[in-house]
């Protein structure tokens, strides 16, 4: 009697690769859904317009990324300590997912009680459920930076960031001629932007519940578990020791500087321009030029290294500016009124559309470039806290668009002069990123 052939079984590295390529897939899946939903409420161009229409002020259109943004940071580094002794650490994504969801349909609220009676109390509230809610988002991306490296390898990240903005981008852009900018034309505000909230929100759900079906690898010797301030120490101490280190956290400390570009985007289009209603236009344009970057981005990522992306990036965070300020200096060559919108598009406005869209290509090249080098720098055991630290204490940074809103509101410094600095740090961005030695090959996990 014969015995029955064995069953062929499949290999722990081919059972890996497989996992690998599902992971990727699911990474590409999940920065789609959830970067079309986040900029269908930019904070710097959507929700902007909404505070600008509703209370004039550059103050607060200057203070809420900045609280978003310090909101988001804040408790990363608590994180980072809390989850690096787990040896899995995706439940943290998955609760994280839950309070967001929460807090969105508590944002759109808050936007339509901002014409009640309640109107002062109401921006108030729609501040406070705005920083929760970057706040939850900043607490799930440690869990999801670390699961996302050690399921595709921290050299990969660049890629697979480029191709998940790529897909992202392209579909924010038809978003924004087709949802964003005809729901602004012809819903009253503040309904509009409570629709776009969760229109957003059911997009970003989507993109959660795919990340949520990622194998997550789990470390087979998780570290001690460091406190807050023994974190703070060893990051002080890579600070001085570490010359790449030093140079991701003065990147990160310029990127508010060159984020002025776009902060101010707005209020400078319509003082300096005579624009109005045109978010759906600008955030159009922001997305066109990131969805060309995404082609070309990807490729210099997985072979030229991430500091050829930063250094891309630094390029154009001079240029974006400069074109800025040409714009109100152009002269009216034309006035065309753009289909379906209110806007009508001279040459000045043209080449405001222009400016905005070159520092789409400098956020999309800094974007890749910075979270591959951090990833490809950071030792595996130790991801969380080195990525938190970075976040955690350059959070006062964030408030760098606050001040200079309120300078603009007390009068004590131009709108144009804000373009002016984020050329500077343009450059500045350069020299640091030139100072950057490049770690491709060295790959920590």
């Amino acid at each position: 009697m014969t015995e029955p052939a064995p069953v062929p079984t499949e290999s722990s590295e081919e059972l890996r690769t497989k996992s690998f390529r599902r992971n990727y897939r699911l990474g590409i899946l999940n920065g789609m859904f959830v970067g079309v939903g986040n900029r269908i409420i930019s904070p710097q161009i959507v929700l902007a317009e909404f505070l600008y229409g509703l209370t004039q002020s550059t103050f607060l259109v200057g203070l809420l990324p900045s609280l978003g943004m310090a909101s988001r940071l804040v408790p990363q580094l608590y994180i980072g300590s809390l989850i690096e002794e787990r040896a899995r650490r995706k439940i943290f994504y998955v609760a994280a997912t839950v309070v967001r969801v929460v807090l969105l349909f508590a944002l759109a609220a808050t936007m339509l009680l901002t014409k009640t009676r309640l109107g002062t109390l109401a921006v108030v509230l729609f501040f406070v459920v705005y920083c929760a809610f970057r706040a939850a988002q900043g607490g799930a991306s440690i869990p999801f930076m670390d699961i996302l490296a050690g399921t595709v390898g921290p050299s990969r990240v660049g890629g697979l960031f480029a191709r998940r903005h790529f897909l992202g981008t392209g579909l924010s852009l038809l978003c924004a001629f087709l949802l964003v900018q005809p729901i602004v034309d012809r819903v009253p505000a503040p309904t509009s932007y409570a629709v776009l909230t969760i229109i957003a929100m059911v997009l970003m759900v989507m993109g959660w519940g795919i990340f949520c079906l990622v194998e997550e690898e789990p470390l087979a010797r998780p570290p001690r578990r460091r406190t807050v301030r023994q974190s703070l120490a060893a990051g002080a101490r890579m600070l001085r020791e570490d010359s790449n280190y030093r140079g991701l956290f003065w990147l990160r400390v310029l990127a508010r500087l060159n984020g002025l570009t776009l902060v101010f985007c707005v209020p400078y289009a319509v003082e300096k321009l005579g624009a109005v209603a045109l978010s759906g236009i600008l955030l159009g344009f922001m997305q066109a030029s990131r969805l060309i970057s995404s082609l070309v981005l990807g490729s210099v990522s997985d072979r030229k290294g991430n500091r050829s992306c930063l250094l891309v990036a630094a390029v154009f965070f001079i240029v974006s500016p400069l074109v800025g300020l040409a714009a109100a200096r152009m002269p009216e060559a034309f006035r065309r009124a753009v289909p379906a919108t209110k806007v009508v598009l001279d040459l000045p406005l043209a080449t405001f559309f222009l400016a905005i869209g070159l520092f789409g290509f400098a956020q999309q090249a800094n974007m890749i470039g910075l979270t591959g080098f951090t990833l490809e720098t950071a030792p595996r055991e130790r991801r969380p806290s080195y990525l938190a630290f970075l976040n955690t204490v350059t959070f006062p940074t964030t408030f760098i668009p606050a001040l200079f809103g309120a300078l603009a509101a007390w009068g004590l410094i131009e709108l144009s002069s804000m373009f002016v600095i984020a050329a500077g740090s343009g450059i500045l961005t350069l020299l640091v990123t030139l100072r950057l030695t490049e770690v491709r090959g060295n790959d920590p996990s």
